[in-house]
């Protein structure tokens, strides 16, 4: 039997290299390739990574002691696993439609509720002493609507790459 954490692993890789190309293309705010607008090839890529993040999953069911934690993790994540035309993302974006983002009108998540995800662009040079330290927030983020304040879809996808990758030890563990 192959190893269900490992190939679990390398779905989550897969994952994390689909979500650097989106860091990229929002960073650039210009697309990779030629012929395609820079909020498409986001949306193709993002589709990419939330079925390797659903793969991911997937493959920890192959050992039947992991089908209750992987049950209860896409519960407690419906925003990327729930089921049915208005379910997560990544069955829409899979079953029903592309899941388009959007960055124009876009209202800020409220401060308790704000991800603060520092991505490298450049190497890192630090100030002399005494001199101020300034960010540059780029162009602005990709959303999944201007509807309500929330957070980049680049960032959320952060985080999740994180959860799953406490679920995979939690498969691990006897």
């Amino acid at each position: 039997m192959e190893n269900f954490a490992l190939n679990a692993r390398q779905k989550l890789d897969e994952a994390c290299f689909y979500l650097k190309l989106m860091d990229k293309i929002e960073i650039g705010r210009s697309p990779l390739t030629e012929g395609r607008a820079t909020e498409q090839e986001f949306s193709y890529l993002l589709s990419a990574f939330l079925n390797a993040c659903y793969s991911c999953s997937e493959h920890l069911k192959q050992n039947s002691e992991s089908i209750s934690n992987v049950k209860k993790f896409r519960k407690s994540h419906p925003e990327f696993y729930e089921s049915g035309p208005d379910g997560g993302w990544r069955t829409i974006a899979t079953h029903y439609k592309p899941v388009n983002p959007a960055h124009e009108g876009y209202f800020p998540p409220p401060g308790n509720n704000v991800i603060f995800r520092f991505r490298e662009t450049e190497p890192y040079i630090p100030p002399k002493a005494g001199e101020p330290i300034n960010f540059n927030f780029g162009p602005g983020s990709f959303y999944f609507s201007t509807d309500s304040a929330q957070n980049s879809i680049c960032d959320l996808c952060a985080e999740h790459i994180e959860e799953l990758n406490k679920l995979i030890r939690s498969c691990e563990q006897p």
